[in-house]
């Protein structure tokens, strides 16, 4: 429950809050949607995306919610068939009308919504952004691979070579 309200009220105001933020309620909602997404992950941990955005910040100070950004629209894809339920549940939340639609629809149009919300973003949006290189990924990758503690929750398995791909996706 925690987890999808904080889903349903970030893809409401995340882009107004990044935007224009000047509007207290917008700001509220954010804050509110920021506590319950931290009441549910201290419950379930976080999987791939966050450790996929330990080394971004290690290495290149990338700041946590940008690397975390950088690395979500592949990482979901990455995910996709393998979470299919949740984010059809997701999906659902942001979009009451996919009701009906099946899993696989709804899933989707979960991830592309989010995809699109990220490009939507007035930052960096491309690993290469933010000062890395492509001689940085294979490295990048390597460290990912020993964040075992958070890929364990991930809901596909990722490789050695997935996490390169993941990285160069992103770059």
């Amino acid at each position: 429950m925690l987890a999808i309200k904080a889903v349903q009220m970030i893809f409401k105001n995340l882009l107004p809050a990044v935007t224009d933020g000047r509007s207290v309620e917008v700001r509220e909602q954010m804050l509110l949607a920021s506590l319950y997404a931290g009441m549910a992950f201290s419950n379930s941990s976080v999987g791939a995306v966050h450790a996929f955005a330990y080394p971004l910040g290690v290495r290149f100070h990338v700041p946590h919610g940008l690397s975390n950004s950088l690395m979500l629209p592949h990482i979901l894809r990455f995910n996709l068939e393998a979470a299919e339920v949740t984010y059809a549940a997701l999906g659902r939340s942001i979009h009451p009308e996919l009701a009906a639609v099946s899993g696989k629809v709804a899933a989707k149009a979960f991830v592309d919504s989010i995809c699109d919300l990220v490009s939507k973003m007035p930052y960096a949006q491309r690993l290469r952004d933010v000062g890395i290189t492509q001689t940085d990924l294979a490295g990048l990758a390597s460290d990912v691979t020993k964040i075992e503690r958070l890929l364990v929750h991930n809901p596909k398995e990722i490789t050695p070579e997935d996490a390169l791909a993941l990285y160069t996706m992103a770059f």
